[in-house]
């Protein structure tokens, strides 16, 4: 196991920017996921890491010592890529002994350490059959498998389940997992799914335009985003984000836009009085939406409500997504399975102001969380 780390890392094609001076460091066995959406720069970190590509400027350690100069066969990683990239005139144990072969490890230890690989992943009884034979979960087996038999001191993974179906890739998903538990190997995991991410990340950063915008554990990610884009990015269904103004009336502050006024949290006021006047983004996620006849009772308050329009609702057994009109502006509502909820007609909704977020509409960046860190100072 060893740690990566990265330092000022750039990579520019021409005039395009893919990485902007990306800092970052992966402890020993981390298992770490780099999140963002197509182009934001987390494969070309990744191959970089790999030494497949070369940066334009900037830093890559891998335990103690740089390797920007070493080759990738002696950087000790094992990558698996999306295509799984396996040879289809060989079989699965020559697929999987390949790497070892190339490195004149002994023939009875290419035996048994892809003997044992075999076993842990489930696919000793395909050992000679060619990846034409398989499906698609058992090549994505075997190009882990070929990840793991190196016994590398850090695993790189390149979106290795996006050509999996969804049932498919909720097993293989937790497969990954069990398996970084059991060999303890630090791993760099990149993917666009944020689903993904949370659910299999000891640490996430979050990536846009080639830069970290926040790296954080799930929960740090979700809860704390300190910026729109994260807030946005992170959680599912997304946030719901609004532009009103904060308005004072002695010491209750408010947010208000065509159409709804809410009264900010008494834990807010602080942070967004210097606000009062000027207009902030406001976000709040769907599952802090409830019909106002099923919220409590403190929520029922005509202050805390919204008149909505139901435009489109789609059950999904455990919850029912609504999507609502409010006065020109679309809501998302995670509401109750047995929810009232009718398409074309009026619904009441009730805010949870307590978790809402507030962000800067210049910088977007959260007005809370800089409060408290400037008071932390």
């Amino acid at each position: 196991m060893a740690a990566v780390k990265l330092v000022n890392l750039t990579k520019r094609y021409g005039e395009v920017t893919a990485l902007d001076e990306v800092n970052l460091e992966i402890a020993e066995r981390e298992f770490l996921v780099l999140v963002g959406p197509s182009g934001c720069g987390k494969t070309t970190c990744l191959r970089i890491i790999a030494g497949l590509d070369e940066p334009s400027s900037g830093e890559v350690w891998i335990g103690d010592l740089p390797v920007n100069h070493v080759s990738a066969k002696d950087r000790d990683i094992a990558m698996v890529f999306q295509n799984y990239a396996l040879y289809p005139h060989m079989s699965v144990f020559d697929n999987m002994a390949f790497g070892l072969k190339l490195q004149k490890v002994p023939g009875a230890e290419v035996r048994q350490r892809v003997q044992n690989a075999a076993e842990m992943l489930g696919i000793e009884r395909l050992l000679q059959r060619r990846p034409a034979a398989l499906s698609g979960g058992q090549r994505q087996r075997v190009a882990l498998g070929r990840a793991v038999v190196r016994e590398p001191a850090c695993f790189l993974m390149d979106e290795p389940l996006s050509n999996l179906d969804a049932k498919l890739r909720l097993q293989t998903r937790a497969e990954l997992i069990r398996l970084h538990r059991r060999l303890q190997i630090t791993t760099i995991y990149v993917t666009h799914d944020q689903v993904e991410a949370m659910t299999m990340g000891d640490r996430i950063a979050v990536m846009n335009e080639g830069i970290i915008q926040q790296c954080d554990t799930p929960l740090g990610l979700y809860n704390r985003p300190v910026k729109r884009f994260v807030a946005g990015f992170i959680g599912s269904p997304p946030m719901n984000f609004m532009e009103p103004a904060v308005e004072e009336d002695g010491e209750q502050l408010w947010v208000s836009g065509d159409g709804f006024r809410l009264p900010v949290d008494e834990q807010h006021r602080q942070q967004l009085r210097q606000y009062v006047g000027r207009e902030v983004i406001f976000g709040i996620r769907p599952t802090d939406i409830r019909e106002a006849a099923r919220g409590r009772t403190d929520d029922m308050q005509p202050s805390r409500c919204l008149e909505a329009t139901v435009e489109v609702t789609e059950p999904t057994g455990a919850y029912t997504l609504a999507y609502l009109d409010v006065r020109g502006k679309s809501l998302l509502a995670s509401l109750d399975s047995a929810t009232e909820a009718v398409e074309g007609q009026p619904l009441k909704v009730t805010v949870d102001m307590a978790k809402c977020h507030y962000f800067d509409v210049g910088t977007e960046e959260s007005i809370l969380l800089r409060e408290a860190e400037g008071e932390s100072r």
